[in-house]
């Protein structure tokens, strides 16, 4: 070994990370709207499912993004 320890770059956006953050619990709230009115609607659930979906491309870019 020669000692030299290999310098991490940092990754991710932490900006991104909130947004998917904030979709998903958007996507809580919405489910938890839908249990309320005993799902008489699918209408919030499709709205779950869509703000569930930005919130994995958004926390995969984030990821994915280099600064």
């Amino acid at each position: 070994m020669s000692g030299a320890v290999a310098e991490r770059t940092p990754r991710g956006s932490m900006t991104l990370y909130a947004v998917a953050f904030v979709l998903l619990l958007g996507a809580a709230v919405a489910v938890a709207f839908a249990g309320k009115g005993l799902l008489a609607s699918t209408k919030l659930l499709w709205t779950s499912i869509a703000l569930s979906v930005l919130a994995m491309a958004a926390a995969a870019g984030a990821a994915m993004r280099r600064r």
